[in-house]
């Protein structure tokens, strides 16, 4: 009999004394130890041992520290009773063949006692031999299944636990209570444990947990998907690839820091010798833009017509007519994106500004560039009325215009601006000062039922 205990927890032991547990024919967690010594990190490596092992303390298999049960009340019997009877789950056991049962119930622990809370409504995967009230009293677990279901923890070896003992009560630890018949019991579990010895090996080569420091893996992680993409920011050169084994005794490589972009194998090889492989193809983001479109686009002279709109590609734009040249000054939405054919453009003429993606895309912006022309059109063969634009003043003369009941101004694309009613006016002023530069038509109703349309340049 070796007596050993980790000093500073069972995840920080040497291999020597991971290799020295596993070699044990058993091994048997009594009542002194701390329950905290057995809380995570330690867990993970209690439960791996792959010896079988007997746990006797109450609060240690509780779901906060080895979670064998799901379940984290344990309770103080301080004052009894004086002894705990044991209800007998499964009577034909060979382990209880040694005492005689009264009813299917036997004496078992005197007291003071500590115990854990354990309704049946609490689901297992074990196997419960003995209870008291709802209260576990003795219980197996076989290698490889998880302790009940949804815990994800699993023993590496057969588990048996026989709770019993109090530390606590005036200082007076009661670490070995058990009664005659129970001690019988007691060691008849340890002689079946010893005949098992070992647990099979086990063929557990999944993964529990694969993570990445950059992107997100796709899909989203599931330990039976082998295949998976991960898209990194375009700069990088590496990625930490963190992996975790579903049983804590299978081995992994090929994980850690990976050249990117690149391809990482993670191979999990199981305590058996079985393989598993997980691809993760590593690729950097592409975050080229396909955005060709222009932010704005202005003129030192006139005004665009129609108003400028991203969406819109071709413009009229009239100039004074002494105008040799207008300045074109347009700007992209995408600061990445390149212009070309915006600057000073003669005229007339027609300017061509095209807008250059990322990624290749173009869009083509056209504005055609006229010179103003402030004389109106000729008179009217049927009547003398005339219409012209004073740019100094900002009006519109009409003249001869007794016939004119009503003056509209419209936009080049229908929309009406303005609407006046007259009569008998020789004569007549529009201010400007409300319209935007562009081309407009007024159109005149006259008291004869006849209309007559002017176009004039602002």
């Amino acid at each position: 009999v070796t007596e050993y205990w980790p000093e500073n927890g069972l995840s920080n032991a040497s291999k020597g004394e991971i290799e020295m547990l596993n070699a044990a024919d058993l091994v048997i967690i009594g009542r002194s130890t701390s329950g905290n010594d057995f809380k995570a990190p330690n867990k993970a490596f209690w439960n791996a041992i792959k010896a079988p092992l007997i746990h006797v303390h109450p609060y240690s298999v509780r779901n906060t520290k080895n979670n064998w049960f799901n379940t984290a009340v344990g309770v103080h019997y301080d004052d009894g009773p004086d002894t705990i009877w044991a209800a007998v789950q499964v009577t034909s056991d060979p382990i209880f063949s040694g005492v005689t049962l009264v009813g299917d119930s036997m004496d078992y622990s005197v007291k003071p006692h500590d115990v854990m809370l354990h309704p049946d409504s609490i689901e297992t995967n074990g196997t419960i031999l003995a209870t008291w009230g709802d209260i576990v009293l003795m219980a197996r677990f076989d290698p490889w299944v998880e302790f009940y279901p949804g815990s994800a923890d699993m023993p590496s070896g057969y588990r048996t636990y026989f709770g019993f003992g109090n530390d606590h009560v005036n200082n007076i630890p009661n670490f070995f209570p058990l009664t005659e018949d129970a001690r019988t019991v007691y060691l008849a579990e340890i002689e079946r444990l010893l005949w098992l010895k070992a647990a099979p090996l086990s063929d557990e080569a999944h993964l529990a947990s694969l993570t990445s420091d950059l992107g997100a893996l796709d899909p989203v992680f599931d330990p039976a998907t082998t295949a998976y993409a991960l898209v990194i920011p375009k700069d990088s050169t590496s990625v930490l690839l963190t992996a975790m084994a579903k049983d804590p005794n299978a081995t992994i490589d090929g994980d850690g820091s990976i050249v990117a972009p690149g391809t990482a194998t993670i191979t999990v090889t199981a305590d058996d010798g079985s393989t598993m492989e997980y691809v993760v193809t590593i690729t950097l983001e592409d975050n080229t833009s396909d955005e060709a479109h222009l932010a704005s686009l202005t003129s030192d002279l006139g005004a665009l017509d129609p108003v400028f709109d991203p969406a819109t590609t071709a413009y009229a734009l009239v100039i004074p007519k002494d105008s040799t040249s207008v300045l074109l000054t347009a700007m992209a939405k995408d600061p990445n994106a390149t212009i070309d054919g915006d600057g000073s453009i003669a005229a007339p003429g027609t300017a061509t500004i095209t807008v250059t993606a990322e990624d290749g895309s173009t869009m083509e912006y056209v504005v055609t560039i006229t010179l103003e022309d402030n004389t109106s059109i000729a008179p009217n063969p049927v009547s003398d009325i005339s219409l012209y634009y004073n740019s100094r003043d900002d009006l519109i003369h009409l003249k001869n215009s007794a016939e004119v009941e009503r003056v509209e101004i419209y936009s080049i694309t229908g929309q009406q601006l303005y609407s006046l009613r007259t009569h008998n006016q020789e004569s007549l002023q529009i201010s400007a000062n409300k319209l935007q530069r562009g081309v407009f038509i007024v159109r005149m109703q006259l008291s004869d039922d006849r209309s007559h349309s002017f176009k004039f340049i602002k």
